[in-house]
């Protein structure tokens, strides 16, 4: 882990949470960004396909959702991971924050919803604003309900 320290951020995704080998490095990786205050950016990329048991998917996601910078999801991931199966984007991108996130990006197809938790903009290291809720028309797709899933 010497070369994580000369890093601007650790960006990662669920997929290296899989297998045991990737998730130990990537929870060293984690552990160490926090202690040396590097900001860390995740994309849960839940797939219901991707996990053998879906709930250990989103339980490790969540796992690493607290201390985030940023996590960055569609709709159906913000609302898996926070647990609110009706929420708007809105709604679910504060139930991201309240795993731990800083900023919640929640892409809905045509826009966008990124929300700072509480007082995450005073604590934001950048000197970006977003303000209390913002919305953009260049979001990435959605994935698809979970019942189109091969």
């Amino acid at each position: 882990m010497g070369g994580l320290g000369e890093g601007e951020a650790l960006i990662f995704g669920s997929n290296t949470l899989v297998g045991e080998a990737d998730r130990a490095v990537t929870e060293r990786a984690h552990a160490r960004a926090l202690e040396l205050g590097i900001p860390i950016m995740f994309d849960p990329n839940v797939r219901p396909g991707r996990w053998r048991d879906l709930a250990i998917g989103l339980e490790r996601s969540r796992s690493v959702c607290d201390g985030a910078y940023l996590v960055r999801c569609n709709l159906d991931e913000a609302r898996w991971l926070s647990g609110i199966d009706d929420a708007s984007a809105a709604d679910a991108a504060d139930g991201v924050c309240e795993l731990g996130a800083l900023l919640a990006v929640v892409t809905t197809g045509p826009g966008t919803t990124a929300k700072p938790a509480p007082g995450g903009n005073e604590r934001a290291k950048s000197g970006t604003s977003l303000g209390k809720h913002s919305i953009t028309t260049s979001g990435a797709p959605s994935s698809p309900p979970p019942s189109s899933l091969p």
